[in-house]
C-alpha cells in the first residue's frame, strides 16, 4: 500500500473529507477537510542496489474554529498507523475563507 492509501485509511475520520491535490468541491460548506500533496518519492541504496522506497507528503489541514483539537486528532491517527511525522506547522488564518491552515509533513517506507 502506498503512502497516500495509508493516509486515507488512517484518516477515515467522521465528517472530514480527504482528497489528493484538490480542495473538496463543497469546501465552503464544511468545517474541516484535508488535502494530501504528494511531495517526494525517494530511493535509498545499499551496495548500489535499491534498498527502500520512501514517500513523502504534506497534509494540508483546513479547519474553521479551534484547529488544535483537529491537529491532535490527525496526529494521533497518523501515529497509530505508523506513519512518520517529520514536521508540523501553522501556516495562516485565511480571512477570505475563515479556515485555519495547518501543515503536517509525513513520510513512509513503501
Amino acid at each position: 500500500m502506498n503512502l497516500t492509501e495509508r493516509i486515507n485509511v488512517a484518516l477515515a475520520l467522521p465528517g472530514v473529507p480527504v482528497s489528493v491535490m484538490e480542495n473538496p468541491t463543497d469546501s465552503g460548506k464544511i468545517n474541516k477537510f484535508i488535502v494530501i500533496i504528494p511531495e517526494n518519492d525517494d530511493i535509498t541504496y545499499a551496495d548500489d542496489k535499491p534498498l527502500d522506497f520512501v514517500e513523502g507528503a504534506a497534509l494540508q489541514l483546513y479547519c474553521k474554529g479551534n484547529y488544535l483539537g483537529f491537529r491532535d486528532e490527525v496526529t494521533n491517527a497518523l501515529i497509530a498507523a505508523d506513519i512518520t511525522i517529520s514536521s508540523r506547522r501553522y501556516m495562516e488564518y485565511e480571512q477570505d475563507t475563515g479556515y485555519h491552515h495547518y501543515i503536517i509533513e509525513v513520510a513512509g517506507v513503501n
